[in-house]
């Protein structure tokens, strides 16, 4: 970011439209590429928040506090590749997370380079030995846009790849 941004109108009204929550605030902050500058993101996290879904105690906070969270999720969610977005979903399944190995038996060979984008997108939490894990915002955001045909296909799977893990 360029320093005029940091002592810009843009700046403070970004902070204030995103509600001063820590997570809004890193989630926005990963999408400030080059090439972008805060008046886009500021246009793009209205834009989310006029569409915000109805995610239901996504935050503790005031209803415009959880608006600008399911904001600055969407727009996240929204620059992620297809297969990165079906990770989500089926991360929303695992409520205690996954380990790498579990996760590759799921989804295939690209699942940890998936986890790696959501990583870096601050939309999983990657913790010991490789075991992702969503926040509780991020888990429920994930749940409310998780299809139905990404539950179909790949909840039997989760199934399946626990029972082998308890069996073994």
């Amino acid at each position: 970011m360029e320093k005029e941004e940091w002592e810009s109108d843009a700046f403070y009204r970004i902070l204030e439209q995103l509600g001063g929550h820590p997570l809004s605030i890193v989630l926005t902050a990963c999408q400030l590429v080059p090439g972008i500058v805060l008046g886009d993101l500021i246009e793009r996290i209205e834009v989310y928040k006029a569409k915000a879904i109805a995610v239901k105690d996504i935050t503790d906070r005031d209803s415009e506090h959880g608006e600008s969270l399911v904001a600055s999720l969407a727009s996240s969610y929204d620059r992620l590749s297809e297969n990165a977005q079906t990770l989500l979903g089926i991360l929303s399944l695992l409520p205690a997370g996954a380990e790498e190995e579990m996760l590759t038996e799921i989804f295939g060979n690209t699942a940890w380079e998936c986890i790696q984008e959501l990583n870096a997108a601050s939309l999983v939490e990657i913790r010991g030995h490789r075991r992702a894990t969503l926040l509780p915002p991020v888990r429920l955001f994930a749940m409310s846009i998780t299809s139905e045909e990404i539950r179909a296909h790949y909840g039997p799977k989760i199934v399946e790849v626990l029972k082998e893990y308890t069996e073994k």
